[in-house]
């Protein structure tokens, strides 16, 4: 929770720390217009037809910007299996990527937007998909991708088709090889079930049958580390007072709690969910909340469940708050709060000073969750090149430790004017401080 809106932060600076807290890469955040919320592929097949043995796997997403004549595509994917050849020069010695010159060989390692609308026979994928009455050149044959050791992980420049995202929904995405052959095909959809958006609950209310006086309040907010494990940030008024610090409730079952519950609507919660064919133990037995005053405040971040469940499979369902008697006293559904279109960094570099070994790149987009005062930002990445220490290092009491934050300045040349972490005055603390 910043304080600040998506249009607070456009434009300052990304910052990335190593394992000691030093500063070592920095980007600005860039704002998009993209006309609505972006199309995705989850999922390849091989082109049908294709015989070798490169195997596609990972996932795409396509968003517009601009309308008319001026509407385009840009791609974000994070693809494995790719050909291995399109990380070197080519016959020109031009290298492969993001548009660079490709030589003479017609759509060597290119990840293009096709006409079809099916993958399973090669005669109805069609060409590229823009349109030829008003754009006079294939804007799609100069777009590739780079991919050494066959991993490709990148976001394209933007596609000037002429079509809008809901004539792209339903189309064809062909991922080509350095020769030029279609090895591999998706389909757009609409959605996509492994999209890590973070989901919310905010619309709080008693319990069904519950007839105390608690009002609990506020929001609480799910995203996803790692497949099978939730993560979850809260900031609740209203929660029992009781359930503080020196609450002695040790064998009282969901005491203080809260859960996410396998119901989807508060009427009918059910119990906990989580995947007990893969999680033996009821993972959500200990989380629980702590206030620290007389109204019921209980705020904490990060905190890890592993259900065995994803992201798409929490959605919809709900979460309950318990009493320091293991009543359940509120209840509210779990739904993606994400706000307007997505900020982006396309390309770090080094920050000013750093002279150390580490060459951070990849991608980044920020999103906004919530308004006003609780208007927070929701950091989803990619990146190589990072200290590899962060994970295994002790990095306990280290200020900004493996940090990936959003800082005040607007300018990554001068190390003077990049400035602290950016968030609002009014705020307690600093809230960039265990983002890592």
């Amino acid at each position: 929770v910043t304080g600040w809106s998506l249009a607070d932060v456009d434009g300052r600076a990304m910052v990335v720390h190593d394992s000691t807290g030093a500063r070592v890469a920095c980007a600005l955040l860039q704002g998009t217009q993209i006309a609505g919320m972006p199309l995705f592929v989850e999922s390849f097949s091989k082109y049908p037809g294709y015989t070798g043995s490169l195997s596609i796997a990972g996932s795409v997403a396509v968003e517009q910007i601009g309308t008319g004549a001026e509407a385009s595509q840009v791609l974000a994917f994070s693809l494995t299996g790719v050909d291995p050849a399109c990380s070197v020069a080519d016959s020109s010695g031009a290298r492969r990527l993001r548009g660079a010159a490709i030589g003479s060989v017609p759509n060597a390692c290119g990840i293009h937007v096709h006409e079809g609308t099916n993958c399973s026979d090669a005669d109805t994928v069609g060409g590229h998909f823009y349109n030829s009455a008003i754009i006079a050149e294939d804007p799609w044959a100069t777009i590739t991708y780079n991919s050494p050791d066959g991993v490709a992980t990148g976001i394209t420049e933007s596609v000037v088709t002429g079509v809008t995202s809901s004539q792209v929904l339903g189309r064809t995405l062909v991922v080509h090889d350095s020769a030029g052959n279609r090895i591999a095909c998706g389909k757009i959809a609409q959605t996509m079930a492994s999209l890590q958006l973070p989901l919310e609950a905010s619309a709080f209310s008693a319990y069904p049958g519950y007839t105390g006086n608690l009002a609990v309040s506020g929001n609480v907010r799910v995203g996803e580390r790692v497949a099978g494990t939730q993560v979850l940030s809260f900031a609740l008024e209203g929660a029992d007072p009781q359930c503080n610090s020196t609450a002695d409730i040790a064998g009282v079952a969901n005491a203080c709690g809260i859960h996410v519950h396998a119901g989807l609507s508060c009427e009918d919660a059910g119990g906990h969910y989580y995947d007990n064919a893969s999680v033996t133990e009821d993972p959500w037995k200990s989380v629980r909340y702590t206030t620290v005053d007389g109204n019921g405040t209980a705020s904490d971040q990060n905190v890890q469940v592993i259900t065995g469940w994803s992201l798409a499979d929490v959605d919809g369902r709900t979460m309950v708050v318990h009493d320091v008697t293991g009543a359940r006293v509120a209840c509210a559904l779990l739904h993606t709060g994400i706000q307007g279109s997505p900020l982006r960094v396309e390309a770090f570099s080094k920050y000013p000073g750093y002279t150390g070994s580490l060459a951070v790149a990849g991608n980044m987009s920020v999103q906004q969750v919530g308004t006003g005062a609780e208007a927070s930002q929701v950091l989803a990445f990619s990146l190589t090149g990072a200290d590899p220490t962060c994970g295994t290092a002790d990095t306990t009491g280290v200020a900004n430790a493996c940090g990936i934050h959003v800082h005040q300045g607007t300018d990554c040349t001068d190390a003077d004017t990049v400035g602290g972490h950016y968030f609002a005055a009014d705020l307690d603390s600093d809230p960039w401080q265990s983002v890592m």
